[in-house]
């Protein structure tokens, strides 16, 4: 499976480093990630989260009940996020109307072009998903 990766400059990988870290404040300010997530929430991992897991297992098995397990894996998950999804989910968990604006314009009239090998296709603007590889 081929999917776009963004080479970023310097200066966007230092700026989109601090976009990161504002909206991170902001998400943990308001408790927007449940604790029992361990996915982008400093110091957890999903070691941690395996570990907590198999825990939870081993103490209901010494008391005789039982675990059930769902797991959910979004596949391309980068590659398929709606744009105005992802706004509206911001406004709604009120992030900063300077940060809405900022991922707006991150993700908004983003152009692509595929190059494989010495062919390089036409330029196109992606409908949905945002960039990655940085």
């Amino acid at each position: 499976s081929y999917r776009p990766i963004s080479l970023l400059s310097c200066l966007g990988k230092i700026f989109e480093k601090l976009l990161e870290s504002r909206m991170a404040l902001h998400t943990f300010n308001n408790n927007i990630i449940p604790k029992s997530q361990f996915g982008f929430r400093p110091s957890l991992s999903t070691t941690h989260q395996l570990h907590r897991v198999t825990n939870n297992i081993v103490h209901n098995r010494c008391n005789r009940k039982s675990t059930g397990l769902a797991l959910l894996d979004t596949e391309k998950a980068f590659d398929s996020i709606w744009h105005q999804g992802l706004l509206s989910k911001l406004i709604k968990l009120n992030f900063p109307s300077y940060l809405i604006n900022i991922v707006n314009s991150f993700i908004s009239n983003r152009q692509n072009k595929v190059h494989i090998l010495n062919s390089t296709s036409s330029t196109y603007t992606p409908k949905a998903g945002v960039p990655q590889g940085s």
